[in-house]
């Protein structure tokens, strides 16, 4: 990747890398790394998946858990409600369709023009970006959760788009980020 593409990249995500290798490596698959050489984005998708997890989940805390008076947790969702509504956000066609509207797909290195377009390596580029900033970093928090808001929420997303339909959870994360 060139300097200028780096640099679009960084400002559509609200991160500037110290080790801009590790953002080239999380738009580099395993089919063109065979041919070229070079690291892939595997590992970083790996972590990026779980810190996807930890995002989700804390957002859910912040926005409908607390404690009562006792001092027990206590959560304004139910468990298979907020199952719902956390496997609405990190399903892979929600994440490639996130990646898509990022215009971040393109900037994808792969050995062929078909595996560009899967589902499965667009949702696997929102995790690896996400791995990448957590790596880059040094697994600040605070960074990771700005850089997720952003992708995930950002004001690229139409009021229409379909995950938002009848969640209500959903609806207000995205009116809380919308602004990221």
């Amino acid at each position: 990747m060139d300097k200028i593409e780096l640099e679009k990249i960084q400002n559509i995500i609200g991160y500037s890398f110290r080790n801009t290798k590790l953002l080239e490596q999380a738009f580099c698959r395993n089919s063109f790394s065979n041919f070229h050489g070079g690291e892939n984005n595997e590992v970083l998708e790996f972590y990026g998946d779980k810190i996807l997890s930890l995002a989700v989940i804390k957002d859910f805390y912040d926005l409908k858990g607390g404690f009562n008076s006792g001092g027990e947790f206590i959560s304004a969702r139910s468990v298979s409600r907020l199952n719902r509504e956390y496997c609405s956000l990190v399903k892979n066609s929600h994440l490639a369709e996130r990646i898509s509207r990022l215009c971040l797909f393109k900037h994808l290195k792969v050995a062929g023009k078909i595996e560009k377009s899967s589902m499965k390596a667009r949702a696997d580029l929102f995790e690896a970006i996400l791995g990448a900033v957590a790596l880059d970093s040094d697994w600040n928090l605070q960074t990771i959760s700005k850089v997720f808001h952003r992708m995930m929420f950002s004001n690229i997303v139409p009021k229409t788009e379909s995950f938002t339909r009848g969640k209500g959870l959903l609806r207000y994360i995205l009116s809380k980020y919308k602004a990221a």
